[in-house]
């Protein structure tokens, strides 16, 4: 028996080394480079009690039923037992978090009050006495900060700045009338966000990300991030936040040590316990059996005695305490409740805690392998092959759009095509090959920061960054072309149809992964 658990052992311990050769982490190739993230020191799964053919499982389940994920990494134990990026979406590029943004400015306000600089029953209007009048709701003065962390602040409907055209986001805020009492009715609302990242500024001078940056995201190795801003120039907090795949996995990896990281308390234990508990009711306005579970201060709490921080389209960081596990995901997809459900089902029903001695080589090489090549199918799905032989090289002048296209124009190249457009914003090259994706950076146009969605558009206008992208197109008809741009630091996505007819051009855009009034768009110009 000695021999036999000796030479268990040994043969483990030559696969772990071969697997982590091998996969360099389970990183994966992008143009030629090995590109990972690599904080967290990898393991096999059966080391930590999880089957390498149920991570297969979940990876099948997800490819098959969802939309689109676009990458994922489960910790145990601390240990990176899997993680992977579905090409293009690479490890190094920042994700959109949408609202899983919101946990972390409820740090930031557990932050503030481990330094004394505020309490959980602050009144609201104690911060903002500029905006205190008796015109104020008499209710809205006994809002406290613990009803902003925990969605009760009284409003049936959230306040909306493009109905009202008030910049001012705060004092939009303050002189809402309030249907219930704060505290008494648990009703979502991203602006009781806004509303705490608008405290931490009054309280420290400095703005939500600042204030993070110096005592959460530089103790965790995590560059300091992109934070989108409101007209006023504060940082949204409810929304809008950008970091990688591996920075979500560190910050649920710091909830789930209790708020300690490397041997420092970086936020107080008894914050840990009171954002991740049940602070409120919530299963009279969720319809989603994740959903109704209970409400902390800015995170979730799950079924199997677990929570979790998330955003729209696909946003996660999952904590399993009593299985010492992460789950960090980013995607695109409509249906949130059905990646939970395929985790669970897939991957928690079959944990075990303890190391797992038998030894599945042909499920690890496979997982390896499948970690290795994940890819986002090609917008030709359907392998079409047409060769169109209509003219190209044309400008047309476009009419009046909400995306202040003035003009486009589509060559061909050697790999594939350039579409060229000009616009009220600048000018954009893209480019488009029919093989594969092609990644590049727009500057000028992107599409998602040009269009007006009727809500935040006003100040999406002024932004002006690097947007990474990926593009593939084939021609879907003899006369009709069609593309598909993926915004790689995003949930987004757009399909454009470019229809020919002699000195005409009719132009179908549908957007995808983002929140607006409108998704669907029908362009027309001519020569």
């Amino acid at each position: 028996m000695q021999h036999n658990y000796f030479f268990k052992s040994i043969l483990k311990a030559l696969l772990s080394l071969l697997f982590l050769i091998t996969s360099n982490g389970f990183s994966q190739k992008t143009e030629g480079k090995l590109i990972f993230s690599n904080y967290f020191e990898k393991q096999l799964p059966e080391s930590e009690g999880i089957q390498s053919k149920s991570i297969l499982s979940f990876i099948t389940e997800i490819e098959s039923e969802i939309d689109e994920l676009h990458s994922f990494m489960i910790l145990k134990n601390a240990k990176n037992i899997a993680s992977g990026w579905w090409s293009p979406y690479a490890p190094e590029i920042p994700h959109l978090m949408h609202s899983l943004s919101k946990s972390f400015t409820s740090t930031a306000i557990g932050l503030g009050i481990d330094e004394g600089l505020l309490e959980l029953n602050d009144r609201v209007i104690s911060f903002f006495p500029e905006y205190n009048s008796d015109q104020i709701d008499p209710k809205f003065k006994e809002m406290r900060i613990r009803d902003l962390l925990t969605m009760t602040t009284g409003h049936k409907i959230e306040i909306n700045p493009s109905v009202t055209q008030e910049n001012d986001w705060v004092k939009l805020f303050i002189n809402t009338k309030l249907d219930y009492l704060p505290g008494n009715y648990y009703k979502y609302n991203s602006y009781a966000t806004y509303m705490l990242s608008a405290i931490i500024k009054k309280v420290s001078s400095e703005s939500l990300v600042d204030f993070l940056n110096s005592r959460l995201f530089l103790p965790l190795e995590i560059e300091k991030p992109y934070w989108e801003k409101s007209p006023k120039g504060l940082n949204v907090g409810g929304w809008g936040l950008k970091i990688k795949t591996e920075d979500i996995a560190k910050f649920g990896q710091l909830f789930l040590q209790n708020g300690e990281w490397e041997g420092k308390q970086i936020i107080s234990r008894d914050w840990v316990k009171m954002a991740t508990a049940k602070q409120v009711n919530n299963s009279a306005t969720q319809w989603n059996v994740d959903w109704k579970q209970g409400y902390g201060f800015q995170f979730w709490k799950n079924r199997f005695n677990s929570y979790r921080g998330d955003g729209a389209f696909g946003q996660y960081c999952i904590v399993l305490p009593k299985h010492e596990m992460v789950i960090a995901i980013t995607g695109s997809v409509k249906n949130m409740q059905k990646v939970l459900d395929i985790f669970w089902k897939e991957i928690y029903s079959k944990i075990s805690d303890k190391n797992n001695d038998i030894i599945d080589i042909e499920s690890q090489k496979k997982l390896n392998q499948k970690l290795l090549t994940l890819k986002i199918n090609s917008h030709n799905k359907e392998d079409i092959k047409i060769k169109s032989k209509t003219e190209l090289g044309k400008t047309y002048f476009i009419n009046n759009n909400d995306f202040g296209i003035t003009s486009i124009q589509i060559k061909k190249t050697d790999n594939g095509y350039q579409l060229n457009i000009n616009s009220t914003s600048g000018i954009e090259k893209i480019l488009v090959e029919k093989d594969d994706y092609f990644n590049m950076n727009l500057l000028n146009f992107n599409f998602i920061d040009n269009y007006s969605n009727g809500s935040l558009g006003d100040y999406k206008k002024l932004k002006n960054k690097l947007t990474p992208i990926a593009s593939n197109g084939y021609w879907s008809e003899e006369n009709t072309y069609s593309m598909k741009i993926l915004f790689l630091d995003n949930t987004a996505s757009a399909n454009l149809d470019f229809s020919f007819d002699e000195n005409e051009i009719e132009i179908e855009i549908v957007l995808k992964g983002v929140f607006g009034l409108k998704n669907l768009f029908k362009l027309s110009g001519s020569i």
